[in-house]
């Protein structure tokens, strides 16, 4: 028993280290550079979302106001969230890391 003890607290160690450092580092894994437009979905109260230029649509839980307008064509970086889910049912949901306005 006096030997389990020990060997249980490593364990448990390396663990909670392991799960820190994997919480600190950037997870590239869903992350999507794309053009498009910005639309107006008058579902439910209406939302602004993204159609992409390759027909997919993404529903962005972070727009900025000043990129809620139909029709603004947009290059963005986004992160697919799987975790997340809305009440839009209207695309995938993304959280936009960064956006900027086309010319």
């Amino acid at each position: 028993m006096r030997k389990i003890a020990p060997l249980i607290i490593i364990l448990t160690l390396i663990l909670i280290c392991g799960c820190q450092k994997a919480n600190k580092e950037p997870d590239k894994e869903g992350v999507i550079s794309m053009t498009g437009t910005v639309r107006f979905v008058d579902l439910e109260s209406g939302f602004y979302g993204i159609v992409a230029d390759d027909g997919n649509h993404y529903d962005p839980i972070n727009l900025d106001k000043k990129f809620q307008v139909e029709g603004m064509r947009v290059r963005f970086e986004a992160k697919t969230r799987k975790d997340v889910a809305t009440y839009h049912m209207w695309g995938t949901p993304i959280e936009v890391i960064k956006i900027e306005k086309m010319k």
